[in-house]
């Protein structure tokens, strides 16, 4: 029995307030590191720190 696909009608994007922009950056940072920690090797993660600190 096949399903029918339901088509999105609306997305509501959330962003922070003024105040709330240094909590959600620091949280989305903490998320980004986990993954690349993840999926990574500690010298891979070194090198493009190493780029980023250069610009």
């Amino acid at each position: 029995m096949a399903r029918k696909s339901s088509e999105v009608k609306e997305v509501i994007v959330h962003y922070p307030e003024g105040e709330n922009k240094e909590e959600f950056n620091k949280k989305a940072s903490e998320a980004v590191i986990k993954i690349l920690c993840d999926k990574y090797p500690k010298e891979v993660i070194e090198e493009v720190l190493d780029k980023l600190s250069k610009l």
